[in-house]
């Protein structure tokens, strides 16, 4: 689910929302904030992972790294645009959520990519 279209397809945690075909969520001083997809990676593989951030008005914290990956334990480039990461796969989800250090505004993704690219040694 590359853009947010099917909601049934996220678990949204917190202040996570989708609406119009794109995920927003909301920062209010907590990590419970988010947007997740479950039992869509293999852990120890490595994933290639695009995302297209539309607004960003996080407030608190320090660009470029206000959201997270929780199940995978990595910040987050929150700029807005495209930005993307490779990673090795710590869990069977994948997630993006604010950290607690952000105490108001809201981050808006329309798009996110993943694909494997290597199954790690």
């Amino acid at each position: 689910n590359g853009d947010f279209a099917i909601d049934s397809d996220w678990v949204k945690l917190g202040l996570g929302t989708i609406s119009g075909g794109v995920g927003t969520i909301t920062g209010d001083a907590t990590t419970g904030n988010r947007l997740q997809q479950n039992t869509v990676l293999i852990v120890g593989y490595k994933y290639m992972r695009s995302y297209d951030i539309l607004t960003n008005t996080l407030v608190g914290g320090a660009s470029p790294s206000r959201i997270s990956d929780t199940s995978n334990v990595i910040d987050l480039v929150d700029s807005v645009g495209v930005n993307s990461d490779i990673f090795e796969s710590l869990s069977a989800n994948f997630s993006f959520r604010t950290k607690s250090v952000i105490t108001s505004g809201s981050i808006t993704i329309d798009y996110c990519s993943i694909k494997r690219i290597l199954q790690a040694p």
